[in-house]
């Protein structure tokens, strides 16, 4: 039995890697904010846990004017150092954090059994011939979706028909 590509979510795959790429620059942003004060680049295990790691950060930096032993916290309030932009850059990355890199797998659907295979080959010759009846006269997406119990899937942002996912896997409620 032969895997098919039954449908491949584009724009919620092209969503998460926009997601993946903003945490991507927040990181960078975070790190450059890290450097900034520090005065050297930081390894991207920083990210681990910022404020213990920048907090040692400026420890170890102004170790040689801290001699009563102050905390990170009370050498910034005495030296008046401006963490203002390290802030932001903490802020902003963790509105990310949680956010994965996209998996293209993850937004495949592939056939799995010789029945879905069928399926998917009976589906696909009628959107297949309704794309080329399209060359002579309009078709209506959502029509066909409706009058095929929603074995097709119209796309109304783009007018395209795909098999949906649900029928051919025979998910209930699909």
């Amino acid at each position: 039995m032969k895997k098919q590509l039954i449908y491949f979510e584009q724009k919620t795959y092209d969503s998460s890697v926009k997601k993946w790429k903003v945490k991507q620059e927040a990181k960078d942003e975070l790190l450059k904010a890290v450097k900034d004060l520090i005065g050297k680049e930081v390894k991207d295990d920083f990210i681990e846990d910022p404020i213990n790691n920048f907090n040692k950060l400026i420890e170890q930096k102004y170790k040689s004017k801290n001699q009563l032993g102050l905390s990170a916290t009370k050498l910034i309030d005495v030296l008046e150092i401006d963490i203002s932009e390290f802030i932001k850059a903490k802020a902003k990355y963790d509105t990310f954090k949680e956010t994965q890199k996209p998996n293209i797998d993850d937004y495949s659907h592939f056939t799995e059994t010789d029945q879905e295979n069928k399926k998917l080959d009976a589906v696909n010759d009628v959107i297949n011939s309704l794309s080329k009846l399209s060359n002579y006269t309009h078709v209506y997406p959502s029509n066909i979706a409706n009058g095929v119990s929603r074995s097709i899937r119209a796309d109304m942002e783009t007018m395209k028909l795909y098999p949906n996912v649900g029928w051919v896997k025979s998910w209930k409620g699909f």
